[in-house]
């Protein structure tokens, strides 16, 4: 049900990080987030969503 939404917002971030008019990692940071509010992972608790995130992809993003 969801997977409409999430090829999308992939999609969409993959595309503006492509085009280069905002920083890389503010894009995936953003998308990620959105997927978080949108209760995409709803059988994660809000203080387990720091698991998922791979710190070190975001550091390459940013380089």
């Amino acid at each position: 049900m969801y997977v409409g939404f999430v090829v999308t917002v992939f999609v969409t971030a993959y595309v503006m990080i492509i085009i280069g008019k905002l920083n890389r990692s503010t894009i995936a940071f953003s998308a990620g987030m959105l997927l978080v509010f949108a209760k995409i992972f709803s059988e994660y608790k809000f203080e387990e969503i720091g698991e998922l995130i791979d710190f070190k992809t975001l550091g390459l993003l940013s380089a």
